[in-house]
């Protein structure tokens, strides 16, 4: 496989209130969502909220209630440039610090991720993703025009539960390939671990979810809009005469 078919797609927070983060999040950037509605998991259903920052995607998912487990690998910060906007911060919600600052184009331009692994995290990132370790830090990656700043978190790498989708905070960072098994293979081949072997959401969108070292998660994603376009269509038509949201399921990650 080219390492350089697998790029940042986004990244993912939880968050308890989601209008609340909604609102908060479109104060800050002036980015508008372009995609609402429900995700069907085993635990019952959570609203989704995506926002697109130029190439890049953010998906805000609500109902968070639980913490995050001590010492585990998290994004602390996520920095967007966007033009013609004065440098500025917010909490969406807990553990969800949203930075913006000026640019030239919309795109997420840094994600920074306390690590207790930063060094392995940034091994798997260069080995699987062709992410480029920056010369002035090897515990700094680019990948595309995205930076990921490994800070080192102090603490003993925390023993990795499963996943959870209802753990407060930035949850995520999605990788974007063209095609998902590829992208699967060079990450197993890494010291990553599998938690979810790949499933398909709808038809044209297949992800898969990993650990890094740190317990910090990652999830390639491979979208073919030219499948999508048609199935998000024909669900919004029928939310818009049912008067229900717009809803998908997904795999059975634990609900919290």
């Amino acid at each position: 496989m080219e390492l350089d078919k697998i790029k940042l797609d986004g990244v993912v927070a939880n968050v308890s209130n989601i209008e609340i983060a909604r609102q908060i999040l479109e104060q800050l950037t002036g980015l508008k969502p372009f995609l609402r509605f429900e995700l069907q998991l085993s635990g019952g259903r959570v609203p989704v909220v995506l926002f697109d920052c130029g190439d890049h995607a953010i998906e805000l998912i609500g109902g968070a209630h639980s913490r995050r487990a001590a010492g585990l690998g998290h994004i602390s910060k996520v920095t967007l440039e966007l033009p013609g906007c004065e440098p500025a911060e917010a909490l969406l919600d807990q553990d969800t610090l949203l930075c913006v600052r000026p640019g030239p184009a919309a795109r997420i331009a840094e994600i920074s991720i306390r690590s207790a692994a930063p060094r392995a995290d940034a091994a798997v990132l260069a080995g699987a993703c062709g992410a480029e370790v920056l010369p002035s830090d090897e515990t700094a990656v680019g990948l595309g025009g995205t930076t990921l700043r490994l800070l080192p978190s102090g603490k003993a790498v925390a023993p990795r539960p499963e996943p959870n989708m209802g753990t407060l905070g930035w949850h995520r960072i999605g990788l974007g390939c063209a095609a998902l098994e590829p992208a699967v293979e060079a990450l197993a081949a890494t010291s990553a671990e599998l938690l979810l072997a790949p499933f398909e959401v709808m038809s044209g969108l297949r992800e898969a979810v990993f650990q890094l070292p740190s317990g910090l998660l990652v999830q390639p994603v491979e979208q073919k809009l030219y499948k999508m376009l048609p199935v998000i269509a024909v669900k919004w038509l029928a939310a818009k005469l049912t008067g229900r949201p717009l809803r998908f399921a997904h795999a059975p990650l634990c609900a919290g």
